[in-house]
């Protein structure tokens, strides 16, 4: 397993991955003095909103990521993000969430009380476009489809503080 490089780690996938599962086994997992937890959506998402927001978005956790780091915190965001919605000059590592197409068809079945219908194929479409644009050397992907939440979350907590 390659260490995280960078203080600020976005944690991401498709609609159905896990990211909101996940997100309170690492709040309460993690120790606060060293990481800052934080889900992308926390303040509320707006109506309409677009690429411009979440890039907006993106750069207010890059910019507690900077104060952070000047703690030695590392600052983790659960939500969808990708390299090209970091502000120029600001590095994170990327952790991706990736889930068979089975897999995220079941999930969002039970999501959605068996109407999944309208949803299924964009958000597989999306998981194939996240596969190639979620790349590089600061790039771990976490296949979810078939380990539970608290595999998942062990498995991340562990890389999380690899080099912490």
């Amino acid at each position: 397993m390659i260490a995280l490089m960078n203080f600020l780690v976005f944690i991401t996938g498709v609609s159905g991955a896990g990211k909101s599962t996940l997100l309170p086994l690492l709040k309460g997992g993690l120790p606060r003095g060293q990481f800052d937890v934080h889900d992308i959506d926390e303040n509320g998402v707006p109506d309409g909103a677009d690429s411009h927001w979440r890039r907006s978005r993106v750069a207010e956790l890059v910019e507690i990521a900077n104060d952070n780091a000047k703690r030695s915190v590392r600052t983790v965001v659960c939500g969808t993000a990708e390299p090209r919605d970091l502000p120029a000059g600001a590095q994170a590592d990327f952790i991706l969430l990736d889930v068979s197409d089975n897999e995220i068809r079941r999930r969002l079945k039970v999501r959605n009380n068996g109407d999944m219908s309208h949803m299924a194929d964009r958000h597989i479409e999306f998981a194939k476009y996240l596969r190639t644009a979620i790349t590089g050397p600061y790039v771990h992907v976490f296949d979810t489809s078939d380990a539970t939440p608290e595999v998942t979350a062990v498995g991340i907590s562990a890389l999380l503080r690899s080099n912490f």
